[in-house]
């Protein structure tokens, strides 16, 4: 029995050992892959359309720290020499993607714009700064409207048909008032006043309802033809626009 009790104490002896053994090997394999820390990286996403307009553009990206600590900054202008850039910002020292992002609010309208996502491991010195790919947008036109043509008929209801074309941010509107002017007699009369109101990349006619003033110079002028003067004032904007229109009637 003796013998016995003494030959499971060394099995049990040797099966603890073994798993020591087996427990110091998996040390030993996995210690240097979490010192090793994985390269940063820097991806600079394209621009989401929907998220620039005449003035603002929301930049963005994804950086990586691969386990140092590491800063980012975006570079901006209107070319690949950039010449600006965002505010220094932290992403941590972790190994998982960090999305970033930064909005622009100062751009001009109607511009090209170049940017790219730059990596610092401030965690690690010998590690170089990484840079992601350029990436560009243009922002929207200011917003305005413009007169389709030169001419506008005039149907038999005494109505003129003004086509309105509106640019700008996708979500702006241009909202005011048309108004078609003539001299008669030395004096500038209004032929007729309509407000209007079109969403911005929209085409619109506008009718505007002549005047007796409107509608009697229109009859007596030689082949119903009357040269007058479209003056459209959109709120929010400093200038109106004035073109010269053509009046027509059958």
């Amino acid at each position: 029995m003796e013998n016995v009790a003494r030959s499971a104490e060394r099995g049990t002896a040797a099966r603890r050992a073994r798993i020591a053994s087996l427990a110091a090997c998996a040390v030993l394999l996995t210690v240097p892959a979490a010192a090793s820390a994985a390269a940063t990286t820097a991806t600079t996403a394209p621009t989401d359309p929907s998220l620039v307009t005449d003035t603002y553009a929301l930049l963005s990206g994804i950086v990586n720290p691969g386990g140092v600590a590491t800063a980012y900054w975006f570079q901006w202008g209107r070319t690949t020499a950039y010449g600006q850039a965002t505010p220094v910002t932290q992403a941590g020292n972790g190994t998982a993607d960090v999305p970033v992002d930064v909005s622009l609010d100062t751009l001009k309208p109607g511009k090209t714009y170049h940017y790219r996502l730059w990596a610092k491991p401030t965690g690690d010195p010998s590690a170089g700064d990484v840079v992601g790919v350029d990436q560009s947008f243009t922002t929207a036109p200011a917003l305005a409207v413009s007169i389709v043509g030169r001419a506008a008929h005039v149907s038999t209801t005494g109505k003129a048909l003004v086509k309105l074309k509106a640019v700008g941010p996708p979500d702006g509107t241009a909202a005011g008032v048309l108004k078609l002017t003539a001299k008669l007699n030395g004096q500038v009369r209004s032929f007729g006043v309509v407000s209007y109101k079109l969403a911005a990349g929209a085409t619109k006619t506008i009718q505007v309802s002549l005047t007796a003033a409107g509608r009697g110079a229109l009859s007596a002028a030689k082949g119903h033809s009357l040269p007058v003067s479209a003056t459209a004032k959109t709120s929010g904007l400093k200038r109106p626009l004035v073109q010269k229109l053509t009046l027509t009637a059958s």
